[in-house]
């Protein structure tokens, strides 16, 4: 991440923001909330990337009064307001993955950060790395056209800053045969969404052909085989990633 971007990301509007609209579970979107229960409940552990005011901790420890939660955010100010609020969790100021070491985490979590990423594949590989279950993020995502990575196409403004930052709109297939790859040791893939009832962010296409949705990526557990398989009588098989989608309009033999 560049100097600009760290600067922006920290500017001191972001948590004045985040105190006034992120304190409670009805707070998050209907695409944030949606796996949270299950990620909650099948972890011992989980990072926090991008935690802001860290208010998922207190989620959190409603669910799982058992898991070990990680904050980590860039801006010092969210890390000193996670730490007065949350004095037994643990948190870590700095960038993602640098500062994280080695550590690995049941669940790696990322809201608001993932359709930030122009280098969205280099940032995917990193938040499964870190995990040995679960990888959960939210993004916006469309089933015409490429990708769109191009932050003077793509963008909104952040806070109070007056700066543009990348609003990057992903193409769900795209996202699919990327994530599959055998690499990923991904046993399932879940995505959940919809077309959201404002505007979100400024984007080069109609706004009924963006969604709003989280996904929730799920791992083998460590020394599960599986099967990676080619093409057999001209079908191309995948069996080894099941992939559940929840989005209006898509049809499940498009995949």
């Amino acid at each position: 991440m560049d100097e600009e971007l760290k600067s922006i990301f920290s500017h001191e509007s972001k948590i004045a923001n985040l105190d006034l609209s992120r304190k409670a579970e009805a707070d998050l979107a209907d695409s944030e909330r949606h796996f949270l229960g299950r990620v909650f409940n099948g972890s011992r552990s989980l990072l926090d990337v991008g935690c802001g005011n860290a208010f998922i901790c207190d989620l959190a420890n409603v669910a799982n009064p058992e898991l070990r939660y990680t904050g980590l955010d860039l801006d010092p100010h969210c890390i000193s307001a996670g730490r007065q609020r949350f004095p037994s969790a643990h948190f870590i100021e700095g960038v993602f993955p640098e500062s994280i070491g080695n550590e690995s985490y049941d669940c790696v979590l990322s809201f608001r950060t993932f359709y930030e990423q122009v280098d969205y594949r280099s940032f995917l590989r990193t938040l499964i790395k870190a995990s040995e279950k679960y990888v959960l993020f939210d993004l916006r995502v469309k089933f015409d056209g490429p990708t769109i990575v191009d932050p003077e196409l793509s963008y909104f403004y952040y806070h109070k800053t007056g700066k543009r930052v990348p609003h990057i709109v992903q193409n769900l297939f795209e996202l699919l045969n990327f994530l599959c790859i055998e690499e990923f040791s991904l046993k399932k893939i879940s995505i959940y969404g919809y077309h959201p009832p404002f505007s979100s962010g400024f984007v080069p296409m109609k706004k009924n052909e963006m969604m709003v949705a989280a996904c929730l990526l799920e791992k083998y557990p460590i020394g599960e085989t599986r099967m990676v398989t080619g093409a057999t009588d001209a079908q191309w098989s995948r069996d080894w990633c099941q992939v559940d989608i929840n989005l209006p309009g898509y049809e499940k033999d498009w995949f």
